[in-house]
């Protein structure tokens, strides 16, 4: 029963992150409206030309991986530590923007 609970959940993870990194290259899901300077930002990004590319197909080489269940405990590792890292860059732009007279998208409590 564990077993099974354990393959059913790295499957579905797997998918959507699979999902979500060929987003990237098709576009099929549709992006909401970010903040202005979000979008400078991804603009920067995809102005290099190489970076979002090379995200891309990392996130699908390793979700690949993950749905074959080979190096999945690293794997796994790494998704939680890119997660993670992205929370607390969220976290600290949001803070800085909130001291200097706060950001458009958070409410001030």
């Amino acid at each position: 029963m564990n077993i099974n609970a354990e393959k059913i959940t790295r499957v579905l993870l797997a998918l959507i992150l699979v999902i979500f990194g060929l987003n990237k290259f098709f576009n099929f899901l549709p992006m909401p409206p970010m903040p202005e300077a979000a979008q400078g930002f991804m603009g920067a990004l995809i102005e290099t030309g190489y970076l979002m590319l090379f995200v891309a197909i990392i996130e699908i080489i390793l979700d690949i991986f993950l749905l074959l269940n080979r190096y999945s405990t690293l794997i796994l590792i790494l998704i939680c530590r890119n997660r993670f890292l992205t929370m607390v860059i969220k976290f600290r732009s949001y803070l800085v923007n909130e001291r200097n007279g706060g950001h458009k998208s958070v409410k001030n409590i």
